[in-house]
């Protein structure tokens, strides 16, 4: 499938956007409890440790969930934003490593269940799970690659997170009306 295929697909679009915010928050995380801590190797353990068994955990919960896919995913993106912006006005008191990685459990958690949801949601519509792998890996490269590099030492932590919290919102708002 051609690349002008893919941006013509909405809901592979829509995949994409979802797959770079998660990268953005995952380097945004890093980068804002490494302020707390500043030890950026613990952090950085700590914040990959929940991005793994957080989406682990959200894939394998969404496995056991009998409801509207379509209408869970919308609803994770709500509460992913509004949860990563909570993180993002509380971030300053937390002290503690194991709390970061409890507290990153529920958004990696969402991530993990909202990536699930969307690829049984393409693979109904007949995407080729090769062409969603593709999307995941180039759009989760880019969202690092963009947080590290253009979002954070341009926009700060605070601005970074509150746009991708948007992006979020808006996933939900246009998902429900495709």
């Amino acid at each position: 499938m051609e690349t002008t295929l893919i941006l013509k697909d909405k809901r592979l679009s829509y995949f994409g956007i979802v797959m770079i915010t998660s990268m953005i928050y995952e380097v945004a995380w890093v980068r804002m409890f490494t302020l707390n801590f500043g030890i950026t190797v613990y952090v950085s353990s700590v914040v990959i440790a929940a991005f793994m068994g957080g989406i682990s955990i959200g894939a394998y919960t969404a496995t056991l969930l009998k409801t509207d896919s379509s209408k869970l995913f919308r609803n994770l993106q709500v509460i992913l934003g509004v949860y990563s912006f909570i993180l993002l006005l509380s971030y300053k008191y937390i002290f503690s490593l194991i709390l970061v990685f409890v507290l990153l459990l529920v958004p990696t958690s969402i991530i993990g269940a909202s990536y699930f949801l969307i690829n049984k949601i393409l693979l109904k519509q007949n995407k080729e799970i090769g062409i969603i792998y593709a999307v995941d890996t180039i759009c989760a490269g880019a969202g690092a690659l963009i947080a590290g590099f253009i979002m954070l030492p341009i926009l700060g932590i605070q601005m970074t997170v509150i746009i991708t919290v948007a992006l979020n919102l808006l996933i939900s708002i246009i998902w429900g009306k495709d």
